[in-house]
């Protein structure tokens, strides 16, 4: 082993990164106020917070890391998974980038 990990032709480092912040952005629950109610912007929208952050983003990572190391193992050794394991990522690329573009356009416009 080289030492490089490389998972669909990206880094595994960044991989993990771009998966723990995409779990920021759907493990979402409402932000709770003084007195346990729910927050509300001036709206009367739900404030929403990610309960993902600090030790439990660290926690994310490292099962993430064992599960993608795992996995990328699998395939090399198990006839076939190479392939699905390849579909799977290609998809999951594929979503990704489409989110980081809507995102950003999104941003761009101000919406």
């Amino acid at each position: 082993m080289n030492g490089d990990f490389v998972i669909f032709g990206i880094p595994a480092a960044a991989m993990i990164v771009i998966l723990v912040e995409l779990l920021k952005t759907v493990v979402v629950r409402p932000k709770l106020d003084a007195d346990g109610l729910p927050g509300v912007d001036s709206d009367g929208h739900v404030i929403m917070e990610t309960p993902i952050r600090g030790r439990v983003s660290v926690l994310c990572a490292l099962g993430l890391g064992f599960v993608l190391a795992a996995a990328n193992y699998i395939a090399q050794v198990v006839p076939g998974f190479d392939t699905a394991w390849g579909v799977i990522g290609a998809g999951l690329i594929a979503a990704l980038t489409a989110s980081g573009f809507y995102s950003g356009q999104k941003a761009i416009r101000g919406d």
